[in-house]
């Protein structure tokens, strides 16, 4: 008899506080800008949210959440690649089969004439 796989049952919360608590080869000021996006992720889909449920289409509305908090582009391009490198990990811990911010991405920059109404400086 073939004995059943165990589905993951991990949530988000959980998940990211091990993770960002277990890596001991960054600086604490990394951390820091990693608790930043842990913060946007449980704002945005709660701490008991399942890993499996997220989606990549839950990755739009997730960057203009961030959008709508007024962050620069370049912050919200900066977490969307810490989401990326979270949920990689969530998938090389096989918690998830793949991961839902793969394809997504921010320019980090923004060109000037995009802010025509301001002033050059």
């Amino acid at each position: 008899m073939i004995p059943k796989r165990e589905t993951s049952t991990k949530t988000l919360g959980p998940f990211l506080q091990e993770y960002i608590e277990g890596r001991q080869d960054v600086r604490p000021d990394t951390k820091v800008v990693w608790r930043h996006v842990q913060q946007n992720l449980l704002d945005y889909f709660s701490t008991g949210k399942a890993l499996r449920s997220i989606i990549e289409a839950d990755d739009d509305g997730f960057k203009q959440h961030l959008i709508q908090d007024d962050l620069a582009m370049a912050t919200v391009a900066k977490r969307l690649q810490v989401c990326r490198m979270i949920f990689k990990a969530a998938m090389r811990a096989k918690y998830i089969s793949a991961n839902p911010f793969q394809g997504m991405s921010a320019p980090a920059t923004v060109k000037a004439e995009e802010f025509s109404s301001s002033p050059a400086k």
